[in-house]
C-alpha cells in the first residue's frame, strides 16, 4: 500500500507489493534519459543543494541559454532551469527525480547526504521490484522538489 505520493503509509518498513517484470518482447524506440530538467527560484541555493548536499559535479552550460545549471549524474545530466515562482502542487506529489546509489554502501551515502544538510522527508524504505528488494528514502531540494534516493539499477534486458 503507498499513499499518493507512491511512498508507503508513515511508519510502514517494507510493502510486500511486487512490480510485475517488464514485457521483454516490446521493443522501444527510446533507450534511456538523456537528462531530466527541474524548474528552481534561486540557483546559488540550488548549486549549494546539488553540489554541497548531494555531491554533484557542475557542467559547462552555454550561455545563449539564458540562466540556469546543468550537472553530471553518473553519464546523465540534470539540468536546473529559472522560474520566478515555482509551479503550484500538491506537497504529496508524485514527481520527482530519483538518484541511484550504489546498494553495497546506500545507508552510508544517505547518511552523508544528511551530514552535509539533506533532511530527509521519508527515511530508508524498503520494498520489491521485479523480484528484487530495493532501498529508498526521499528529500527535497530547497524549492520543494521531491529527490529520491534509490539503490534501484538498471533493468536487465
Amino acid at each position: 500500500m503507498v499513499n499518493a505520493a507512491g511512498l508507503p503509509p508513515s511508519g510502514a518498513t517494507e510493502t510486500t507489493e511486487t512490480l510485475p517484470a517488464p514485457d521483454a518482447g516490446r521493443s522501444s524506440t527510446i533507450s534511456g534519459f538523456s537528462h531530466v530538467t527541474l524548474l528552481v527560484t534561486d540557483i546559488d541555493a540550488a548549486r549549494r543543494f546539488y553540489v554541497d548536499v548531494l555531491g554533484l559535479d557542475e557542467l559547462p552550460r552555454p550561455d545563449v541559454l539564458g540562466p540556469g545549471a546543468w550537472f553530471r549524474v553518473g553519464d546523465r545530466q540534470l539540468h536546473l532551469g529559472i522560474t520566478d515562482a515555482m509551479p503550484n502542487g500538491t506537497p504529496d506529489a508524485l514527481s520527482h527525480i530519483a538518484f541511484h546509489l550504489d546498494a553495497a554502501d546506500f545507508e552510508h551515502r544517505v547518511r552523508r547526504i544528511e551530514e552535509r544538510g539533506g533532511v530527509l522527508v521519508r527515511g530508508v524504505r524498503s520494498r520489491v521490484d521485479f523480484g528484487v528488494t530495493v532501498r529508498a528514502a526521499f528529500l527535497r531540494d530547497p524549492f520543494g522538489n521531491l529527490v529520491e534516493l534509490t539503490d534501484v539499477g538498471a533493468l536487465s534486458d
